[in-house]
C-alpha cells in the first residue's frame, strides 16, 4: 500500500531526527527561555454562574501552518536540550530535544499527520463539514469573564450531521448546525450525558483549560480504494488538555479560534490502532514502524513520573483545532468499520 510506505518513511524520519524539531546545531543554555505552558488556574474566588454554550470542530490540523507558531506546550516542565529528558529511552538515537526556546513537546505530530497528510487536507476538512469526523465541545457554567475558576467542559466524537433544515447539507459552522454524537461518547443517552468531561475546568486570562483522557475517533479514508469504507481509528489522548481562547457567540454559541488538544499517546495504544488501517503485524512495515515509534518515545504516560528516570512509554502530541458555534443534534452508533487484520496480539516496546 502506498500510504503504508509513506507512514513507514515518516516514522523512520521521526526516529532518525527525533521529530520535526530536534536538529538544533549550536543550541545552548545561553539565552534559552523554555516554558510555553498551559495557563494556571485563577483564584478560586473568581467566577460566577453561567449558562451553556456549544461549538463543533470546524478545522483540524496536525502540523502548524508555516507562518504560525509551533503547535504544542511544555508538557513536562523540562527544557530538554540542554536540560534533562523526561524519561529514559535506550532505543533513542539522540537527545530528543524540545522545540527550541519553548520547551514544546510534540514528538507525535508527524505520526498523526500521516493519517491525513497535507495533500489530503481538503478531504479532511470536507469530512468535518459532512459530519464524518469531528468533535463537539460543550461548556457549562462559564460566567463570561476572563477568569472563571469553576466550570464543566464535555467532549463528544461526531458521527453525523442533521443540519438546520432537517435535510443532510454540509455544515456551515454558523451556529445552526446540529451534530450527531457517537454513542460511545455517552454515559447516558437520554440527556446526552458525556463520557468525557472535566468538572474542574477553568478560564484564565480568557483561555479555556479542560483536562481529559479522551479517545478521539477519526474515520481514515482508504488511500488505495476510494470506494472502500473508511477505517475508524481512535487516537488515545491521555492526560490531555483542551486549551484555547474562549468566546461566547450569541446566546449559546462557542468559538475557539486557536484551540489545541495536547497530551500523551501511550505506545501500546498506538500499535493497537495500526491494524485498523490495514497495517497488520505480519507485515514488514509494521515491524519498521514499531521499532521507529519505540525509538521516538519522549514522555512517560503519567506526568507524575516526569524527570524520574523511568522508561519512556508515550509520545507527546499536539492537535490544532478551530471550534465554531453549533448545536447538539442527538446521538447514533457509527457505521461498522472494517477490521482488515482481524484480532491481533497486544504490542509493547522492549
Amino acid at each position: 500500500m502506498a500510504w503504508a510506505g509513506a507512514l513507514a518513511a515518516a516514522v523512520l524520519a521521526l526516529a532518525a531526527g527525533c521529530s520535526l524539531f530536534t536538529s538544533y546545531d549550536g543550541f545552548t543554555a545561553d539565552g534559552t527561555v523554555c516554558g510555553k505552558r498551559v495557563p494556571d488556574r485563577p483564584s478560586a474566588a473568581m467566577g460566577g454562574q453561567g449558562g451553556e454554550i456549544v461549538g463543533a470542530m470546524s478545522e483540524l490540523r496536525f502540523i502548524a501552518a508555516e507562518d504560525a507558531a509551533p503547535l504544542g506546550f511544555d508538557l513536562d516542565t523540562l527544557c530538554t536540550c540542554p536540560g534533562k529528558r523526561a524519561c529514559t529511552n535506550a532505543s533513542a538515537a539522540d537527545q530528543q530535544c524540545d522545540v527550541p526556546n519553548t520547551g514544546i513537546d510534540n514528538a507525535g505530530g508527524l505520526i498523526l499527520s500521516v493519517l491525513f497528510p497535507a495533500q489530503l487536507n481538503s478531504r479532511l476538512q470536507g469530512s468535518l463539514r459532512a459530519g464524518v469526523n469531528g468533535l463537539v465541545v460543550r461548556v457549562q457554567g462559564w460566567d463570561g469573564t476572563p477568569n472563571d475558576a469553576d466550570l464543566k467542559v464535555s467532549l463528544y466524537n461526531v458521527v453525523g450531521l442533521k443540519g438546520s433544515d432537517g435535510g443532510d447539507p454540509l455544515a456551515r459552522f454558523d451556529g445552526n448546525d446540529e451534530l450527531i454524537v457517537d454513542d460511545s461518547s455517552l454515559l447516558t443517552t437520554a440527556d446526552l450525558g458525556p463520557k468525557y468531561f472535566d468538572t474542574s475546568a477553568y478560564v484564565a486570562g480568557g483561555v479555556l483549560v479542560a483536562a481529559f483522557d479522551f479517545d478521539f475517533r477519526l474515520a481514515v479514508p482508504n488511500l488505495t480504494d476510494a470506494a472502500a469504507p473508511p477505517s475508524a481509528v481512535e487516537v488515545p489522548l491521555r492526560t490531555a488538555r483542551l486549551v484555547g481562547t474562549i468566546e461566547r457567540v450569541g446566546a449559546s454559541g462557542l468559538r475557539m479560534g486557536d484551540a489545541q488538544l495536547v497530551g500523551r499517546l501511550p505506545a501500546d495504544r498506538i500499535f493497537a490502532q495500526l491494524s485498523r488501517i490495514g497495517l497488520c503485524q505480519n507485515s514488514a512495515d509494521f515491524a519498521k514502524i514499531k521499532g521507529s515509534t519505540c525509538a521516538s518515545l519522549d514522555l512517560p504516560t503519567s506526568p507524575s513520573q516526569d524527570g524520574r528516570n523511568v522508561a519512556c512509554d508515550a509520545l507527546s502530541f499536539a492537535i490544532g483545532l478551530k471550534i465554531s458555534p453549533a448545536r447538539l443534534g442527538g446521538h447514533a452508533a457509527p457505521a461498522p468499520a472494517p477490521a482488515p487484520c482481524g484480532d491481533e496480539a497486544p504490542q509493547r516496546c522492549p
